[in-house]
């Protein structure tokens, strides 16, 4: 992980960046709401900063993921040793992030109790990082990036515009789906399926995406196990 670590040495420092910049901005956007819209104060820099940090980290660790692999392949290093190491530090690294925007939230309220203490705070991030949900998600977002990686590796731009089509029709599908879902209006199976889900609370919701992950793990695996050293 040390070795990692040192080779991801840029793309941390450009991370941190990356989280300083959104931040500010998200705090300028939160005081111009506020001064023109709302009779309250929504944490926007906090949240600003966490989404834009969780997608650059994303981005970074996939642009450089076929390198990474390639080079640590040609010093010797086990696939197992690769892979344990990028897992220790693409936890440490998120870690770092969720732990990081706690600290950013406590600072936020502080200026807003300072800038605008007549408005009301709105909404609370600290409840997103709960360990509860804060470890499955870490966990999700790495199973993810370490699938992506294996798979774009192997397939190159196809594999990329296969991501960026099901992003898109997430994006596009899935609020009209939980729509027709709500108005009674899918096939009785996805129905059902979607109702049991819906009910289900924290222990269904974690089980279906450790099933999920486990899958997409256990493919990137066995793409990275047979994968050459490119040039």
């Amino acid at each position: 992980m040390i070795e990692v670590m040192k080779i991801e040495e840029k793309s941390v420092k450009a991370l941190g960046v990356a989280l300083a910049v959104s931040y500010l901005l998200g705090l300028v956007i939160a005081c111009v709401q506020v001064n023109t819209v709302s009779s309250y104060y929504i944490p926007v820099g906090t949240g600003t900063a966490l989404g834009v940090s969780l997608i650059f980290q994303a981005a970074l660790t996939l642009s450089v993921f076929a390198r990474n692999f390639n080079l640590a392949v040609s010093m010797g290093r086990t696939r197992r040793e690769i892979i344990g190491g990028y897992w220790g530090f693409a936890m440490a690294e998120l870690l770092v992030l969720f732990l990081g925007s706690w600290i950013l939230y406590g600072i936020e309220r502080l200026l807003a109790g300072i800038l605008f203490p007549a408005q009301e705070v709105m909404g609370d991030i600290r409840v997103l990082l709960q360990p509860k949900i804060l470890l499955p998600v870490m966990a999700g977002i790495w199973c993810l990036e370490f699938f992506v990686g294996a798979i774009t590796m192997k397939y190159g731009a196809k594999a990329w515009w296969s991501v960026w089509a099901v992003w898109m029709a997430l994006c596009l599908g899935l609020p009209n789906l939980l729509e027709r879902g709500m108005r009674g209006m899918l096939p009785a199976g996805l129905q059902t399926a979607g109702r049991l889900l819906v009910e289900g609370g924290p222990t269904v919701w974690i089980t279906c995406g450790a099933a999920v992950m486990a899958v997409l793990v256990i493919a990137a695996w066995r793409i990275l196990k047979k994968q050459q050293v490119t040039a």
